[in-house]
């Protein structure tokens, strides 16, 4: 499996980004945040040339992106734009970098109505699906706690309704975890049809609320996660997002964490 780690976990700026991934023999890259801008906000075609241009320098890729579509409530001013213009420059960073996967998110609502999106989120996914396949991109949407697909089965369910071939599925255990609405043995089977892409994290839940912890040693259950992804025989990524600190310190360490759950796992990287 190819392993590699959201650009801003290491640094927002995409020099240093690339340094460390070097430095902590990665390979692959996920461009989020660009300095202070959620990428491609911000970003000139010349910004986005340049990023390449540094990646390439030091033989890594961004195979992936995370412009964070969609993440805002549903009825925002903002939403026809993620679905319009945001989304179109995104396909074309993702041109610029190489990228096949864009990571997106389902609109933020309250905890009563996860679960509950309606048919003009259908047909957004559909409509974005049809332009990411003509150039070459897949959708990839997460869990997140706070939307409406706020856990892994609810994107697989989501995604099961779009019935798009360019829109999957970004699992992210960790995510779950730390709001307690699936373990992997539960979420896994209805995840694997869907699954295009993987957030590498890991929480302890408890009163009050969650704590980061090395992967492995959560609630995430990621020795049955892997060997589940090891025996579907998945290609895809492993995209380590911490979420700690010091910032470059946990990176560091989350690389060595999921290396030695990998061995430990009997899976190669």
């Amino acid at each position: 499996m190819k392993i590699g780690c959201l650009s801003d976990e290491l640094s927002p700026a995409p020099r240093l980004a690339c340094e460390l991934a070097a430095l902590y023999g990665l390979d692959y890259l996920e461009l989020r945040m660009w300095f202070n801008h959620r990428a491609p906000l911000g970003m000139r075609e010349a910004d986005m040339l340049e990023t390449r241009k540094i990646a390439d320098e030091w033989g890594l890729s961004y195979p992936s992106i995370s412009p964070g579509l969609f993440k805002l409530p549903p009825d925002s001013t903002e939403r026809e734009r993620h679905a319009g213009e945001l989304f179109e420059r995104s396909l074309d960073l993702c041109e610029v970098l190489g990228a096949k996967v864009m990571v997106s998110f389902t609109p933020i609502v309250p905890e009563e109505d996860r679960g509950k999106w309606d048919g003009r989120l259908l047909e957004e996914f559909r409509a974005m699906g049809e332009q990411a396949q003509a150039r070459g991109v897949t959708i990839a949407i997460e869990n997140e706690p706070v939307c409406v697909a706020s856990s892994a089965p609810l994107v697989a369910q989501l995604v099961s309704e779009i019935r798009h071939p360019a829109v999957k599925m970004n699992y992210d255990p960790g995510n779950d975890a730390s709001s307690g609405q699936s373990t992997g043995p539960q979420a896994f089977p209805v995840v694997k049809p869907h699954l295009v892409h993987v957030h590498v994290k890991d929480y302890v839940r408890g009163v009050g609320g969650h704590r980061v912890a090395d992967v492995g040693e959560g609630d995430s259950d990621w020795r049955y996660i892997l060997r589940q992804l090891r025996d579907i025989s998945y290609s895809g990524l492993l995209i380590l997002e911490p979420h700690n600190v010091p910032q470059m310190v946990s990176s560091q360490r989350a690389v060595l964490a999921l290396r030695r759950l990998l061995a430990e796992t009997g899976v190669e990287w």
